[in-house]
Order: C-alpha cells, then structure tokens, then sequence
C-alpha cells in the first residue's frame, strides 16, 4: 500500500483544499455558543486568556512551575533563595512583596528556563521545529520534577519524612494497644525512578 501523500489536495465539488488547512480550519472553527461567551466576557478577562494560551505555545517553561504560595504554605520554603537565615539556623520569611504570589515559582521558573537552554544548546535544536521543542520541554520537566523530588527527599514531606528515603505509615494497633507501623521506600524515590526510565527512553 503506498504512503498516503498529504500535499495532495482534495477534491470538493470544484474548489480544491488542502488536507492539513482544512483539518486547521477544522480544529479553529468556533462553536457558536463558545464564540458567544467569548463575546460576553469582558475585553480584559479575554486578553488573559489570549496571553495564557500564548504562554503555553511557547514552551512548557510558562506552565510547569509550581506556583507561589507565599512563605506560609511553601512546602520548598527551606529551599527558596528568598527568605534569609540567621547565624542559628532560623528561617526569615521577610515581607509578602518579596514573594511572586500566584505566579511562577522564582526557583522552579529559573531552573526550567535554564534547562530549556541547555538542551536546545546541546542538541541544537530549531526553535521553530515544534517536535524538536516538544522533545527539549520534556527533557527539561522531567529535569524539574526529579529535582522537586529531590528537595522533597532533602526536607522531607508534608510529615517530614523521606530523608532516609523511607516512608512509615501507622497501619492499626497490635494485641498489645501499641501502635503498629509498617515501613517501605517513600513515594519520592520511586516517582524519581520512573523520571529517570522516562528521560532514558528519550
């Protein structure tokens, strides 16, 4: 069977259309109940949205950060390069406007753009060959997430477990009343084993 040739056009009544600009057309064509919300919402809210998507088609740099919480909620508090230490050791938070509040994490938004350039330095990438893009911003998350793996493992969970790499969950109470625990390998050293067989298939 021979291969399917896309360039050719198709056909229809006496107009001829390109396979690929009418599955464009296809894919952009607007419902009309989802072009009348568009129409309904305000001038601003549709620019966010407008500049939202544009973000994403620009790499997954603007959208795979986690976002800022502020120093309260931050589980990698201990790991942000905002806050200041003193000579004991204790955390100083500093003022709110010191923090990217609801925007990208200042770590994470910095490390992903610094491994997006890495790759595309590396493998010499094309900037405008989407596929070659695609394969540079898996690279680089699966980079991200390992790391925000790591920062787990380094302060521990939400528990404050995971430094000796193991997790220990309380499962019920023996004959004795005394609590029963079992132990295995935390979650974070197996999410980090399947990264890197990920990042190895690339």
């Amino acid at each position: 069977m021979s291969k399917k040739d896309n360039s050719l056009p198709v056909l229809v009544g006496i107009d001829e259309i390109s396979p690929l600009t009418a599955h464009i057309e296809e894919i952009t064509q607007l419902e009309p109940e989802y072009k009348t919300y568009l129409e309904s919402i305000p001038s601003e809210t549709r620019r966010r949205i407008v500049a939202s998507v544009t973000k994403i088609r620009t790499g997954l740099h603007a959208v795979a950060p986690i976002m800022c919480l502020g120093p309260d909620e931050c589980p990698f508090i201990a790991k942000c390069p905002i806050p200041t230490r003193d000579k004991s050791g204790t955390l100083h938070p500093g003022p709110y406007d010191n923090y990217p509040m609801g925007k990208e994490c200042v770590l994470e938004k910095f490390y992903m753009e610094q491994k997006v350039i890495e790759y595309m330095n590396h493998l010499k990438v094309e900037p405008s060959n989407p596929v070659e893009m695609a394969i540079v911003n898996e690279l680089a998350v699966i980079d991200l997430y390992k790391n925000r793996c790591l920062m787990i493992m380094s302060v521990g969970d939400k528990s404050g477990q995971g430094r000796d790499f193991m997790r220990v969950d309380v499962i019920g109470f023996n004959e004795n009343g005394d609590i029963a625990e079992t132990s295995k390998i935390h979650p974070g050293m197996e999410v980090l084993d399947r990264l890197e067989k990920r990042r190895e298939k690339w």
